[in-house]
């Protein structure tokens, strides 16, 4: 599992464009901007993958940073298309 300490500077490239794409979605969802089935239909369970992939660095940013809601947005993505897909019964991440 990558830290902040050892990620290389094309994959942190790399990775801060994933965060802020799904930040942005994140924010368009929480204003309505954009619906959570369209969220489903686009992103799906990539988005548990690589939000699972990609937390343990954004907790050591918020951490090292000392922002507590650096992409916080992100999150709220996940979680609100993981409340979707269980309303909806999809296949979510739990067993």
């Amino acid at each position: 599992m990558k830290t902040l300490q050892n990620i290389e500077k094309k994959d942190f490239t790399d990775f801060t464009m994933v965060a802020e794409l799904f930040e942005g979605v994140g924010v368009l969802l929480e204003q309505d901007l954009i619906d959570i089935k369209r969220v489903n239909r686009l992103f799906g369970p990539t988005l548990y993958l690589l939000w699972d992939l990609m937390k343990s660095v954004i907790f050591a940013m918020r951490k090292g940073l000392n922002e507590p809601f650096f992409f916080s947005h992100y999150k709220y993505l996940v979680n609100r298309l993981d409340c979707f897909r269980k309303k909806t019964h999809y296949k979510t991440r739990d067993p």
